[in-house]
């Protein structure tokens, strides 16, 4: 059964991961600074088994909308993006692609705002360019 890029119930165990991955990082981000985030996401990838790479990016895919699915419908998330992000670096690395989790900010509205995003080969990762230019780049992964 196909529903929404999902294909069930192969995608079901894709799903839950990406639920209890949700639930960790949402916690990590709360007691970790972003360095020792960072840190520990890579050392979570390294213990990852590795598929091919076009499976890869559809998986990371697959993975960003259910991410966006709990976070922002499920808990309301006003801010899903460092959550997010540590989620598909962690996925991508243990890939073996070459990414990078990217923390910026942006004057908007009178203060400042943050976002957080992966690129794979210096490319965001389904983010449109021409918003986060914007940006400046204050971390890299």
């Amino acid at each position: 059964m196909q529903y929404k890029g999902f294909t069930f119930p192969h995608d079901g165990w894709l799903i839950i991961t990406v639920l209890a991955k949700v639930l960790y990082y949402s916690y990590q981000c709360d007691q970790k600074s972003p360095q020792d985030l960072m840190a520990l996401v890579k050392i979570k990838a390294r213990k990852m088994k590795s598929v091919g790479d076009s499976e890869a990016l559809v998986r990371l895919g697959k993975m960003r909308r259910a991410a966006n699915f709990f976070l922002l419908r499920i808990a309301k998330s006003r801010r899903p993006c460092l959550i997010r992000s540590c989620i598909l670096l962690e996925q991508a690395l243990g890939n073996k692609l070459n990414a990078e989790l990217i923390i910026g900010v942006k004057y908007q509205n009178e203060g400042l705002t943050g976002h957080s995003w992966i690129t794979i080969d210096n490319q965001p990762f389904q983010e449109a360019l021409t918003e986060l230019m914007d940006y400046t780049i204050m971390m890299k992964s």
